[in-house]
């Protein structure tokens, strides 16, 4: 072991250990010396060797440095220890004050010795405020006055995430609930009056409203002349995740049987009630309790057993009937009852109340319906116990009822030692193994010893069905049981009036009843047996029976009341079992289903799919062979048939119309599974498919998802009829639910996959119109430029005369052709223009240019049209915009087509704003109008050319609609965006972004940046 920790130690409190009076040692966690002041050397040899170890040095009752330490935390030692140092001239009496000291992660014990019991010195107390300074411990240092936090250590703040700063002069109840808060104030007061340590168990606040469960190690000390206490707290509150619940289920199956193992080896009552109150304590943490006895001829409970606890105060004086203040018919019934004594004003729980103790269970000690005795355990505050707890009371509480039973019978019946002897032994195998067939096979076993008998038949009793099944049989076959079951237990009517009377059945000699004499003398030359109930929780979940061929057998009332006895434990030690064979079974099934469903779930393809559920759905429920008949709900036609591959070698691909599947359209139609235990007597079910298929028993489940049927499953057997449970069909319902949600998934994918063909063959074929449209725009364009600019050349000679005088009417008729010649002109360049940016021919020249320039002057050329519609324009266009990179020609046709738009569809009197934004990396423009607005459906498809709105109103202005797609064409080759926004009948903003200018040298610079 490293001894840097013992060394930073050593140094930080030099002057305090080398002069101190009294002898100090300081151990490592190998209870090794490794440090010793001038004092401390005088008590060793005079050699000056020192001896290595602390227990060649000091003894306390023969216990290890570390046993030392544990008891002190526990409370079982306080200091100063009483000690035994082995000196050089021999052996002297000391007081030992021992200190642990955490220095990073090495633990060092610092032992101060004094001639008399006191107090270590204040010089020493200071050390070991350090040493609780600088410990990875959380520690606190409380007032002992007003129980306010004098000092906290970092690792507390770790621990709760409150500053520790802000926690120092505080309460106890800034840290702490009222309740623990009140609990450990308890605490510091013993200390404070008696001294030595205490451990507690509280909530512990932390951020955010949550608590965290601690433990209170504390310690009353003087430190610099002030009584305070020391408190470690530990955080346990991982006791409270499932691994510490599991092993503290472990502990209480330890607990139960180390008590059914002292139940087994003695037949001292008290010796056994002793053991089961002490191992109860310390399971639960109990702080004490008593067990009291019902005397049957006076019906007062007497007390046998006590721990921690003065009988007075736990038996009220007068034997006063502690039932007066509890729930009598609960705690007869056989449930645990917890009384918080504040809440009840009975003599009795007042009497407990006064005495300090909150809390109280009374947990009755029953066997076989009759009340024995109570063991009440008590606690000094409120206790809340769950379901699991109060199962754990009443087990111990069941099996000292056993205790209690089988001690009377040994006393009351001393012939039948031996017996009892192997029923403690039958005991201890039982609680001793979770394995439901041992503990069947041993039970039978034992039972037809304690009998005496050759045979012991084991049967569960199936209530839905009302009958028995054989689980265990000793000496003869199971065949012959199970007939003899049927053929004369069940016929004479005898199990019946076992289950229904819950006790034995005893016929010494069949041949004195005819009747009986008939089915059991004359078949099974049996004249005697004993039929005896398996009763767990008051419920029979089963019969035993003994018998033995030719011979008439006599069955004492002892040997039957030890049969008895075994049979109550081993029904509670069966359904131990059955209860861990099924958690077993239970994993083993979900693993099997995880594994299924995810190969279900991986396949997307329907033939897949199905395979892959036929093949492996049988491998989960008790029937071998899967079918899967796939619908076309709307015909009524089976569209596809799946079989387990094994049925398919067997009957090839199997073909049947929809009118011969009976069972299936009964399923289908009411959409519930159909559970046939024999095929061959079920009525309604198609007998030439049964005869075909050998079926023996079967499954029939609807396959249903999302409220559609798809289908049918057959799951079915060709060997034997199966007896199915409740668990069988379950889980064939919920595999059955999963294929069907998976063939589903399958179809919609094989759906989607033909759908998103379609679209892939429709987009091609809209790809190709489109391209087609643009190469027609193209041609037209073109062929209408060279005949256009004839037209428009020939009007203007004609218009200015120059081929010939023209009148005023003909000039008039010139004019109107040249707007018009003008106006498709404008159009074919848009359609050229339109063509060139969708073929990406579109031929931009980019400059640096000022924008906000730009905007005023095509402002200015339009405003002749703004005041004839007397429409209010506003231009909010800062004079600094930063410039763009940009065609300026294009980006005027891009304001003039959105302006004019806007002024067109705005009404007399409307308003046009136009604005302007610098942002980070673009500049934003908008246009915004008070025109007749755009439906929302709409807002996208403006932009795509030739579209104009459905809206009625738009009409009134309708164009070819090209100006919008042409703009955003341009404005996209930019770098730009442009989209709008519009409330129909009020108003509409398009906007549009541009690309800042970035100079060569910006370039350069955000290209370095980026990289």
């Amino acid at each position: 072991m490293s001894n840097g920790g013992y060394i930073r130690l050593y140094k930080q409190f030099e002057d305090i250990f080398e002069h101190s009076a009294g002898p100090v040692f300081i151990f490592n966690e190998l209870e090794e010396l490794v440090y010793h002041n001038l004092s401390g050397k005088s008590l060793l040899d005079t050699s000056g060797k020192i001896k290595p170890v602390f227990a060649e040095i000091i003894d306390v009752e023969n216990k290890s440095l570390k046993e030392i330490v544990e008891n002190l935390r526990s409370g079982y030692m306080a200091n100063p220890v009483e000690s035994n140092v082995m000196t050089p001239t021999g052996i002297s009496n000391y007081y030992m004050d021992i200190w642990p000291a955490k220095y990073g992660r090495e633990t060092f014990y610092v032992c101060y010795l004094n001639a008399s019991r006191k107090e270590c010195p204040d010089v020493i107390s200071r050390a070991c405020e350090s040493f609780y300074n600088e410990s990875s411990d959380a520690m606190l240092i409380i007032d002992c006055e007003n129980y306010t936090f004098i000092n906290v250590n970092k690792r507390v703040e770790d621990l709760c995430g409150h500053p520790s700063g802000d926690l120092k002069g505080k309460s106890m109840e800034s840290l702490y609930p009222p309740d623990d808060t009140e609990k450990l104030i308890q605490t510091f007061k013993r200390l404070i009056e008696s001294g030595g340590s205490g451990r507690d168990r509280v909530y512990m606040k932390i951020n955010k409203g949550k608590v965290k469960l601690v433990e209170i190690t504390s310690k009353k000390m003087s430190l610099n002349g002030r009584d305070v206490i020391i408190a470690l707290v530990t955080d346990i509150s991982e006791l409270e995740n499932a691994a510490v619940i599991i092993k503290r289920r472990n502990n209480e199956l330890s607990a139960l049987n180390d008590i059914s193992a002292t139940i087994n080896s003695t037949l001292d009552l008290d010796v056994v009630l002793e053991s089961s109150l002490n191992r109860s304590c310390e399971v639960t943490g109990m702080q004490g309790g008593c067990i009291y006895l019902l005397d049957k001829d006076t019906g007062k409970f007497t007390p046998s057993s006590c721990m921690n606890m003065d009988i007075s105060i736990l038996l009220p004086i007068d034997e006063i009937d502690m039932l007066k203040c509890i729930d009598k018919p609960a705690l007869r019934g056989g449930s645990p009852v917890v009384v918080d004594t504040s809440e009840y004003s009975g003599e009795a729980c007042r009497s407990l109340l006064e005495a300090g103790i909150r809390t109280v269970i009374y947990v009755p000690i029953i066997f076989q319906g009759q009340l024995l005795g109570i063991m009440n355990l008590a606690e000094k505050s409120v206790r809340h116990f769950t379901e699991e707890d109060l199962t754990f009371f009443t087990s111990i509480a069941n099996t000292i009822g056993i205790a209690i039973n089988n001690a009377r019978y040994v006393k009351d019946v001393s012939s039948q030692a031996k017996k009892f002897s192997l029923l403690f032994k039958t005991t201890g195998i039982l609680t001793s193994t979770l394995d439901l067939e041992e503990v069947l096979e041993l039970f039978a076993k034992n039972a037809a010893e304690v009998a005496g008998t050759e045979t012991c038949a084991v049967y569960f009793l199936d209530k839905k069905r009302n009958r028995l099944n054989i689980k265990a049989v000793y000496g003869t076959g199971p065949e012959e049981v199970g007939e003899l079951l049927e053929n004369a237990l069940l016929s004479s009517g005898i199990i019946s009036d076992v289950i229904e009377t819950k006790s034995s059945k005893v016929v010494e000699d069949t041949s004195a009843d005819p009747e009986l004499s008939h089915v059991f003398l004359d078949k099974y030359d049996i004249r005697s047996f004993l039929c005896t109930p398996l009763v767990y929780h008051k419920d029979v979940t089963g019969v035993i029976l003994l018998f033995t061929r030719g011979k008439q057998q006599e069955f004492s009332s002892g040997a039957i009341d030890v049969i008895e006895n075994l049979a109550d434990q081993a029904a509670q030690a069966i359904e131990n079992a059955k209860l861990v064979d099924d958690l077993r079974k239970r994993n083993d099934e979900l693993r099997r289903v995880f594994d299924i469903q995810r190969k279900i779930t991986q396949s997307i393809n329907i033939g897949d799919t199905l395979n892959v559920i036929v093949e492996n759905v049988p491998y989960l429920i008790k029937l071998p062979y899967c079918v899967i008949f796939l619908i076309d709900e709307e015909h009524q036609e089976i569209t596809s048939v799946k079989a387990t591959k094994a049925v398919e070698m067997k009957h090839g691909k199997l073909k049947f119309r929809m009118d011969e599947l009976v069972a299936s359209r009964i399923a289908m139609d009411e959409m519930r599974p159909l559970v046939i235990e024999n095929a061959r007597d079920f009525p309604k079910i198609a007998r030439p498919i049964v005869d075909l298929l050998d079926m023996k028993s079967t499954i029939i489940l609807p396959l249903i998802a999302r409220g559609k049927k798809l289908g049918v499953m057959w799951l079915y057997t060709d060997e034997k009829p199966v007896i199915f449970e409740d668990e069988d069909v379950r889980r064939a319902i919920a595999l059955s639910d999963q294929a069907a949600v998976s063939i589903d998934n399958a179809r919609l994918f094989r759906e989607l996959s033909s759908a998103n063909d379609q679209l892939e063959s429709s987009y091609e074929k809209l790809k190709d119109l489109d391209k087609m449209k643009m190469e027609f725009f193209t041609l037209i364009s073109h062929e209408l430029r060279t005949p256009l600019t004839t037209i428009k050349g020939f009007t203007e000679l004609l218009h200015d005369g120059l081929l010939g005088p023209i009148n005023e009417k003909q000039r008039d008729k010139l004019d109107k052709i040249k707007h018009n010649v003008d106006k498709l002109s404008d159009v074919v360049t848009s359609l050229s223009d339109l063509s060139s940016i969708t073929s990406k021919k579109y031929s931009i020249t980019m400059l640096p240019m000022a924008l906000d320039e730009l905007i005023r002057e095509v402002v200015r050329s339009i405003s002749f049209l703004v005041e004839e519609k007397k429409i209010k324009l506003s231009v909010d266009v800062p004079v600094n915009l930063p410039l763009i990179n940009a065609d300026r020609e294009k980006i005027q046709q891009v304001l003039l087509n959105i302006i004019n738009n806007a002024i067109k569809y705005t009404p007399p009197g409307g308003e046009i704003a136009i604005k302007a934004e610098d942002r980070e990396n673009d500049i934003l423009v908008s246009i915004r109008d008070t025109g007749i607005g755009i439906p929302k459906s709409d807002l996208e498809k403006i932009f795509t050319g030739f579209y104009h709105s459905g809206y009625k109103l738009s009409y009134e202005y309708k164009g070819m609609g090209l100006g919008l797609a042409l703009s955003k064409g341009i404005i996209e080759s930019h770098g730009g965006r442009i989209w709008a926004e519009s409330e129909l009948g009020k108003w509409s903003t398009f906007y549009f972004t541009l690309p800042k200018y970035v100079t060569p040298i910006e370039e350069k610079y955000q290209l370095s940046e980026a990289r």
